[in-house]
């Protein structure tokens, strides 16, 4: 059975803000509030049969504004998405966008291997993919048995 998560945007930035405030007392950085991250792009993990997929929704933002680090376990995704310039006086109805500098950090459930994954930024929508790892069990061996 497949559960659709609702996009809650607050409980997803405060997920992201506890996760990042551990992280940079642990790393010792000095911007513990994380001013400069203030855009949280939505994102979904997909665990296919042979694959793992990750989905980021970004409209307007460039590939060259983009930074991707995949480990085995975990992905963390980068970047900024620029606000669009504006001519002359504006006076703003609603302003729901989000601009800014974003980072998302996801533990994956499997682990995947780093020479199979691919990037691709289509309409909008970024796509991380790569292969699972296969996992072999090993037999012990008894030195009695060799003799």
């Amino acid at each position: 059975m497949i559960k659709k998560i609702k996009p809650i945007i607050r409980i997803i930035k405060l997920e992201a803000d506890i996760h990042r405030l551990t992280n940079e007392q642990e790393e010792g950085k000095k911007d513990v509030f994380g001013l400069e991250e203030r855009c949280m792009p939505l994102l979904d993990v997909l665990e296919l049969e042979d694959e793992m997929k990750i989905q980021m929704e970004l409209p307007g933002v460039q590939p060259r504004d983009i930074s991707i680090f995949l480990q085995s376990n975990a992905v963390e995704i980068k970047g900024k998405k620029n606000e669009e310039p504006t001519k002359g006086e504006v006076k703003f109805l609603r302003l729901e966008r989000e601009y800014g500098r974003f980072r998302r950090y996801v533990s994956l459930p499997s682990r995947v291997n780093l020479s199979t994954a691919k990037a691709v930024l289509e309409n909008g929508i970024l796509t991380i993919t790569a292969r699972k790892s296969k996992q072999k069990g090993i037999s012990i061996k008894n030195p009695q048995d060799q003799k």
